[in-house]
């Protein structure tokens, strides 16, 4: 299977993968609301309303894409073969979007000079399109183990390298460059992914199960109002709280898979899956011209108003998302979404 989802021998996607990653794609474009409020310096109590329940899937869902990876990837074959691909779909779109993305705050902060551009590399505690980068390392770390290594080793040896990163993390020993914490500790979920794909029989009882371990947990640990732990850019798991955080994306993220199974084949999510690198690379720009142009027209001062406002920021952003996908698959543009 390649990292697209596709049965390279059957030539069949698994296509509850595809509507897996168009609800994550979607769930991320709305998790990146607060920071582009931050961003544009926007305050209103009323966006505590949305931001309330960002928990129910940030305590999972990126942990979920590693785990998706892992399951779709081919660790067996050449090891020049394996590289190339890891070349060509994640690190030279990991630089292109970085770029990108670096141009764009350039504009927007009408700062062009080089420091700007070194800080998206070297001097920002975690790089704009850590995901690429961290899901690249995670993918030549478990191939390589997998050559010396029994699965169950490769699994406890990441295991362990995700114990460490929250270690690093949470004592803040030495600088976060090229967000290395966070590449360390995805290893263990693309291990993960792949141990499923090869005890299929376990995974599939996995599945059918985690919603009663993630939905009980979850709803205590909101009327405890205990803190939920999440990682993704920036780890927010403490050493204390590493238990928690185990359980609650790996049920969270099987519990999900079961859902996306249930829920059938939908040509609208199975789009946005087929298309999460190019939407993952781009969102952000249009998130926060979108989020500053409707907060002034709509000025939201209720539920109604908030309402309208999220409707169309977000609609607004899939919108130009969709068109830039199209854009993206031109012949001479392809490269940048390691087509």
């Amino acid at each position: 299977m390649d990292d697209r989802g596709i049965d390279v021998g059957a030539k069949e996607r698994i296509h509850y993968f595809d509507v897996a990653k168009g609800i994550l794609i979607l769930l991320l474009l709305l998790s990146h609301f607060n920071s582009a409020t931050i961003r544009a310096g926007l305050q209103n109590p009323l966006f505590h309303t949305v931001t309330f329940w960002f928990p129910v899937f940030t305590a999972f869902f990126m942990q979920c894409f590693f785990i998706i990876s892992g399951y779709c990837s081919g660790f067996d074959g050449s090891t020049t073969a394996f590289l190339k691909k890891v070349v060509k779909q994640l690190l030279i779109p990991w630089i292109a979007f970085e770029v990108l993305q670096a141009l764009f705050w350039a504009v927007y902060y009408s700062d062009f000079s080089p420091e700007r551009f070194r800080a998206f590399f070297f001097t920002e505690p975690c790089t704009t399109m850590w995901f690429l980068n961290a899901l690249a390392f995670s993918k030549l770390v478990v191939y390589f183990l997998k050559k010396v290594l029994k699965d169950w080793l490769v699994l406890a040896v990441t295991f362990a390298m995700l114990v460490c990163a929250i270690v690093i993390n949470q004592l803040d020993i030495g600088p976060n460059i090229l967000c290395i914490r966070e590449s360390v500790g995805s290893c263990f979920f693309v291990a993960l992914g792949c141990w499923l794909k090869n005890n299929k029989a376990i995974y599939e009882k996995l599945i059918k199960y985690s919603p009663f371990v993630y939905i009980p947990v979850f709803i205590a640990l909101v009327l405890l109002k205990i803190r939920i732990p999440s990682f993704s850019a920036g780890m927010k798991v403490g050493i204390v709280e590493f238990p928690l955080f185990l359980v609650l994306s790996i049920s969270g993220s099987l519990a999900f898979l079961w859902l996306c199974k249930w829920l059938g084949r939908s040509r609208f999510l199975e789009y946005f899956g087929r298309n999460t690198l190019p939407i993952y690379g781009i969102h952000f720009c249009p998130l926060l011209a979108f989020t500053v142009l409707f907060y002034r027209l709509l000025s939201p001062d209720g539920i109604p108003s908030l309402i309208a406002f999220l409707l169309a920021d977000y609609l607004g952003v899939l919108a130009v998302c969709v068109l830039l996908v199209r854009v993206f698959h031109f012949k001479y543009l392809k490269w940048i979404v390691g087509k």
